[in-house]
């Protein structure tokens, strides 16, 4: 993967968190879309002047690439259909179509079960079948392979899975907000989603919180800081190793944090 893409990829996230979707979220959605696409635009034209070189540039660049942006494209388009029946329907229908969607999803991922974890895992040797230009439908114009379409569909519906679970979650148990406490005042982060991810594991693993006297999971800590920040976190797991890859410093954001403490 070049120094361009793997810059591109960078700034869509770093874009896309900056676009609030807690106060509208049809807008804030319907924007991430578009920024979506945007980035889509200039990975083409960067692919069309700069095509892979050989057969494993193009593996990667079909297995990581391509499902990398049109995963975010794809989950946005779920979060903003879902957005849009939220607002048309009332509770009890809107939670019933929710449970729907929640099913639907976990079916596509069962049915793709074998590439799902393949996608996940260390290994290689259906590359070859499933990421090149040469196998399955093709379409070099839209950048994508049949494969990879269906990566970046799987990576879609994993993370909607997980965000409508999390809808139903705080339905199901609601937290109130008491009183005016938190009334005039939005809280935004102003990070990235990989330092957040750092605190949410600094927080997991001293056990510093617990939700409704009972230890926080993984995705507690993500429905949280949604709550505060309005932020859809994607794969926390899968930002976590990428923070753990980095060679310099793995928690550079806790680490700042620590020398901004230490200063007198």
């Amino acid at each position: 993967m070049d120094v361009y893409v793997k810059r591109l990829q960078k700034q869509l996230d770093n874009a896309l968190s900056k676009i609030d979707v807690g106060k509208d979220p049809i807008i804030g959605y319907f924007n991430r879309m578009q920024k979506v696409r945007e980035f889509i635009k200039r990975l083409r034209l960067h692919v069309r002047k700069n095509a892979p070189p050989d057969r494993m540039s193009e593996i990667n660049y079909l297995r990581f690439v391509t499902p990398f942006f049109y995963s975010r494209l794809y989950y946005c388009k779920m979060v903003y259909n879902l957005e849009i029946y939220r607002k048309a329907e009332d509770k009890s229908n809107f939670t019933l179509y929710m449970k729907k969607k929640l099913e639907g999803v976990k079916a596509y991922l069962f049915h793709y079960q074998k590439l799902h974890r393949y996608l996940h895992s260390n290994m290689r040797f259906w590359d070859k079948y499933i990421f090149t230009w040469e196998t399955w439908a093709k379409d070099k114009k839209l950048l994508f392979s049949n494969g990879s379409r269906k990566a970046a569909l799987i990576l879609a519906c994993e993370r909607f899975r997980d965000f409508v679970q999390a809808e139903l979650d705080k339905m199901k148990n609601p937290q109130p907000i008491v009183g005016t406490i938190w009334e005039g005042r939005k809280y935004t982060w102003e990070r990235q989603d990989t330092d957040l991810v750092e605190v949410i594991y600094g927080f997991s693993g001293e056990e510093a919180i617990k939700v409704n006297g009972r230890k926080m999971l993984i995705k507690d800590y993500k429905i949280m800081f949604n709550d505060f920040f309005g932020i859809e976190l994607g794969n926390v797991s899968d930002i976590k190793n990428g923070n753990l890859k980095r060679k310099i410093d793995q928690t550079p954001f806790l680490n700042s944090m620590i020398q901004a403490n230490s200063k007198k």
